[in-house]
């Protein structure tokens, strides 16, 4: 059972990073074939860490399908975010 949508995780700096990354993983045993992990801000560097770490653990099943960095205007200032899409591939 997969599922086509797109479950998003945002990275914020108010958990540990292995949440995120168990998070992640449940989302993928759930049966969501693709995650987008967004960081916003300062957190931009939290989200990259989590990819990291994902790919540390589940190796070349893990593949990053699209990357995309921009900016987005939040009460009135414009914030900077990486959204990260990723996928697991089953053998």
């Amino acid at each position: 059972m997969s599922s086509s949508f797109i479950n998003t995780v945002v990275v914020s700096d108010r958990r540990p990073l292995i949440d995120y990354v168990q998070s992640i993983v449940i989302l993928f045993n759930q049966g969501f074939d693709k995650i987008a992990i967004i960081g916003k801000g300062q957190n931009i560097a939290r989200a990259v860490t989590v990819v990291n770490i994902l790919r540390d653990k589940l190796g070349d099943s893990l593949s990053i399908d699209n990357i995309e960095i921009g900016s987005l205007k939040e009460r009135s200032k414009r914030i900077s975010y990486i959204k990260i899409i990723v996928s697991r591939q089953l053998f």
